[in-house]
C-alpha cells in the first residue's frame, strides 16, 4: 500500500511560484476538493534530513495543523543555522553570529528571531498560530533557507551559463 507521499494527493509538482496551490481531490470518494500546498522544486537539492521534515510539515499543513508545522519549520531553521555556522550554541549566539559573520543584515535577524518565536511559543508554551500565521512563517523560513543554502550555487549556474557582455572598444 502507497504511503501518503506516494499518493496523488501529495505527489510534488513544479510550482512556477514560491508555494503554488494544487486542486486535488480530497481522499474521500466524493468530488469535494481541496487546495494543497505543495513543496517548491529546489528542496529536492537539500539533504535527507531537511527533505523528510519538510515532507511533514508540508504533509500536516494539508491535514489543517498548526502548531506542529511551526515547531517543524523552527527545526527546519535549526538545521539551516547549523549548517552555515556550525552547532555554536542556541538560537540567540546563532543569530548574533548570522550577524557579526555578515551573513544577514541586523533587519533579516530580526525577522528569523520573530519567526523562531512562532516555533519556540507553540513548542513551549502551547502557542497554537492561526493557519494564516503559519504560512507566513513557512514563506519566511522557505526563503531564508533558500538563501542560505540554495541561492548562491543557482547564481553560479547562471553566471556560468550567461553569455558575457562583449567588450565595446573604441
Amino acid at each position: 500500500q502507497a504511503g501518503a507521499l506516494e499518493s496523488p494527493i501529495f505527489r510534488r509538482i513544479f510550482p512556477v511560484g514560491h508555494l503554488l496551490l494544487e486542486r486535488a481531490a480530497a481522499p474521500t470518494n466524493t468530488d469535494a476538493h481541496r487546495d494543497l500546498l505543495v513543496e517548491p522544486p529546489w528542496h529536492a537539492q537539500l539533504g535527507e534530513t531537511f527533505r523528510k521534515l519538510y515532507a511533514e510539515v508540508y504533509l500536516t499543513l494539508n491535514t489543517g495543523a498548526v502548531a506542529l508545522p511551526a515547531m517543524g519549520l523552527r527545526a527546519i531553521l535549526d538545521l539551516a543555522l547549523n549548517d552555515v555556522l556550525g552547532d555554536v550554541g542556541g538560537f540567540a549566539e546563532k543569530l548574533k553570529r548570522l550577524v557579526s559573520g555578515a551573513i544577514v543584515t541586523e533587519r533579516r535577524r530580526q525577522v528569523i528571531a520573530d519567526v523562531l518565536e512562532v516555533g519556540h511559543a507553540a513548542m513551549h508554551r502551547g502557542y497554537v498560530p492561526s493557519a494564516e500565521r503559519v504560512h507566513e512563517v513557512l514563506t519566511i523560513v522557505e526563503h531564508v533557507v533558500h538563501e542560505l543554502l540554495i541561492a548562491e550555487g543557482v547564481a553560479t549556474r547562471i553566471r556560468s551559463e550567461t553569455p558575457p557582455r562583449e567588450s565595446s572598444r573604441k
